[in-house]
């Protein structure tokens, strides 16, 4: 066994106290189709004249998605205004940028904005029932997948009316659409088993790994599943997997060893990026710097975005190019 138990549910129990926080104070939704009343409108502050590769960052403390620039890391933006605290982010193949949020009182929203768009260009419901998490677009189609817990939604070319499914026993924590508009989900928690809703199938098949692991993110790269798992320890390395996928079948291999630049290291996997060979990711949940690691080499991070003494809470990131 190649990854620990350790601390997968204290980081889900984090993030979901953190939600359950968040929401109490939250505002009514912003943008909802049909009402967008100008006084939760979302609100933008611009640092910079926006171009080039954007890195969009979650920060869950202020309520906020910070922009940057990319690789260089100057911040361009800061968009806020949410229904609630976001959490992940996506991005698909022409630049546009997803955020879904939630209200555990209300239903969630998935907010799109284009590449260094000021306002959102679509802003969709989530029937539920669950919670708005991490999303993922179809690059054959353009259709955007949303998990919320239990199932997942997903909307045709990212708009009006989607269509839910029912994610198994496995659950939908994070979802991923590999190159042939496969989607993946696994459950967030420590097990050898993820699912997939094949091109065209009405329903998610679960699909056995050779061992088990501790899933917190996945994405899709280089023909393989990626995921971020947990450290052997509170102090790191973040392991890394990737697993190859024939049929009902899982085959996991690595891992690759992430270690971060503070004293203390990044114990838990937040959400990543994968942008060619490298890998983006804030070095823990509450921290201000976004790490920058070459994948699959690992090891210490060759560039740090340091946005310290900002009071930054990054929990997920997506590259808009």
């Amino acid at each position: 066994m190649k990854s620990l138990d350790f601390g997968r549910y204290a980081l889900c129990s984090c993030v979901a106290a953190a939600m359950l926080a968040a929401c109490g104070g939250s505002r009514p939704p912003i943008g909802a189709p049909g009402a967008m009343p100008q006084r939760y409108a979302i609100a933008t502050h611009t640092k910079k004249p926006v171009s080039g590769e954007l890195l969009y960052a979650s920060d869950n403390e202020g309520g906020a998605i910070r922009v940057f620039s990319y690789p260089q890391g100057g911040l361009v933006q800061t968009l806020t205004g949410f229904a609630a605290p976001p959490f992940y982010v996506c991005s698909d193949g022409r630049g546009n940028v997803f955020v879904p949020t939630t209200n555990l009182q209300s239903p969630g929203y998935i907010y799109e904005f284009a590449h260094g768009g000021t306002q959102p260009i679509e802003t969709l419901a989530d029937p539920g029932p669950g919670w708005a998490l991490s999303c993922s677009v179809d690059p054959t189609t353009g259709n955007l997948a949303v998990a919320n817990g239990n199932n997942v939604v997903v909307y045709p070319n990212a708009q009006g009316t989607p269509t839910i499914y029912e994610a198994s026993d496995v659950g939908a924590w994070d979802c991923a659409y590999d190159g042939s508009g496969d989607l993946f989900v696994d459950g967030h928690s420590y097990g050898n088993k993820i699912a997939e809703l094949p091109v065209g199938g009405a329903s998610f098949l679960d699909i056995t790994l050779n061992e088990s692991v501790a899933w917190a993110h996945l994405l899709w790269w280089d023909k393989r599943l990626v995921t971020g798992g947990y450290s052997r320890s509170v102090h790191g390395p973040i392991e890394v997997f990737q697993v190859s996928i024939s049929g009902s079948n899982g085959i996991v291999s690595g891992p690759v060893l992430l270690y971060g630049k503070s004293k203390h290291r990044p114990g838990t996997a937040d959400e990543f990026a994968l942008s060619g060979d490298t890998l983006v990711m804030p070095e823990g949940p509450g921290d201000s710097l976004l790490n920058l690691w070459h994948y699959p080499k690992g090891g210490k991070p060759y560039k740090v975005l340091d946005q310290r003494p900002r009071d930054y809470d990054f929990y997920g990131v997506a590259i808009s190019k």
